[in-house]
């Protein structure tokens, strides 16, 4: 995985995200659970990095 670069990774990474929480749920012994962490920190960090700050 890298960082996220475009809209359409963007959305490609929040539909990959969505998928693994269907898998992993809340399960924290899930291979994947950690997977999901990451997915997730790549994320916040797109949207911290592209989305307007609120007043």
């Amino acid at each position: 995985m890298t960082h996220i670069d475009s809209e359409a990774a963007y959305a490609q990474t929040i539909t990959l995200l969505n998928n693994l929480l269907d898998v992993v749920r809340d399960d924290t012994q899930h291979p994947l659970y950690s997977l999901v962490s990451v997915v997730g920190d790549l994320i916040e960090a797109y949207e911290i990095e592209h989305e307007p700050l609120e007043n």
